[in-house]
């Protein structure tokens, strides 16, 4: 035997036995929470409520890291990149969030949540197949519904009220579909637009003196300042009819109400999917645009308003 054979022979075996311990004795892969960003836009009830849903619904492992912007956009784009930058994935609340974190990222899974109109906002291409990184939960108001209701409940509304943030592309979405909607059910749109919420008071009071009722969209921007609107609409004796449950309680008539903790708790099933290695581009978005008539009874009574007894509906919680 040469002793470049010998060399060799050597090799072999010492890489023999490195393998067969190996195997043996394997590394233990080192397990670490996964980590799960989300972004708020503001601080409101509809908000808070959508990210309970989405934090008692995702395991303790997980580290969850809450960012709010409180409606500031420089800090909406701060925060993006530090999520996007520390995190698996990033859960963004609201349109201008989602838009936001969206622009900072094109690999990392995004799951957006309480967003209107994903697919007009440009988030996604498809509503079966995003065609990028993001899925979601879609919070779409039973806009129709809505005002049949009214026209029930209240058939002498004629001129109906419709405060909006200018902003917010969702709300003048809903907006442009209540008018198209206005002539079936015989109603006249009196549209006003709030630019910040310093106008609102002011704003609100112009447009409640000249309506019969008053519908709120889901909007972020109204809904952080309901009780100045709920002000207003009190010393008129009007009624207003949100679009979301929780703004029934700061002062709200009534609602077809999009249940904002079933929306978490969607986004949360979603999260766990994509953990479990499913493709955001694979998952459907999930619609909730249905829910059930919500009434605040406290301030039926004070309006003076008795609902026809074929509507059946449930008290505020």
């Amino acid at each position: 035997m040469n002793s470049k054979f010998r060399v060799l022979f050597s090799v072999l075996i010492i890489f023999t036995i490195l393998i067969i311990g190996f195997f043996q004795n394997p590394v233990k892969e080192t397990k670490r929470s996964l980590k799960v960003g989300v972004l708020q836009l503001v601080s409101h009830p509809a908000l808070d409520e959508i990210y309970k849903g989405i934090k008692e619904n995702l395991p303790e492992s997980y580290q969850i890291t809450l960012l709010n912007a409180q409606g500031d956009q420089s800090q909406l784009a701060i925060m993006s990149e530090k999520l996007v930058k520390e995190n698996d994935l990033v859960i963004s609340i609201t349109t201008p969030a989602s838009l936001s974190v969206a622009s900072k990222t094109k690999d990392k899974p995004i799951v957006f949540s309480g967003v209107t109109y994903p697919l007009e906002s440009g988030l996604i291409e498809s509503e079966e197949k995003s065609g990028n990184n993001i899925t979601g939960v879609s919070d779409q108001p039973p806009i129709e519904v809505q005002l049949k209701l009214i026209k029930e409940i209240q058939p002498n509304v004629k001129k109906l009220g419709v405060l909006y943030t200018i902003s917010e592309d969702n709300s003048v979405r809903q907006l442009e579909k209540i008018k198209k909607l206005s002539d079936k059910y015989d109603l006249e749109i009196v549209s006003r637009g709030v630019s910040n919420n310093n106008d609102l008071q002011q704003i609100a009071e112009e447009l409640i003196s000249k309506v019969d009722s008053l519908y709120i969209p889901i909007d972020n921007g109204i809904a952080s300042a309901m009780p100045i609107v709920t002000k207003v609409a009190d010393k008129e004796n009007k009624a207003i009819y949100p679009s979301s449950e929780s703004m029934l309680k700061d002062g709200g008539f009534m609602t077809i109400g999009i249940n904002q903790y079933e929306i978490g708790k969607n986004t949360a099933l979603i999260v766990k999917r994509v953990f479990a290695g499913d493709n955001p581009s694979d998952i459907p978005i999930y619609k909730i645009d249905n829910g059930d008539v919500i009434l605040n009874e406290e301030k039926a009574i004070k309006l003076g308003i008795k609902l026809p007894e074929h509507i059946k509906y449930r008290k505020i919680n």
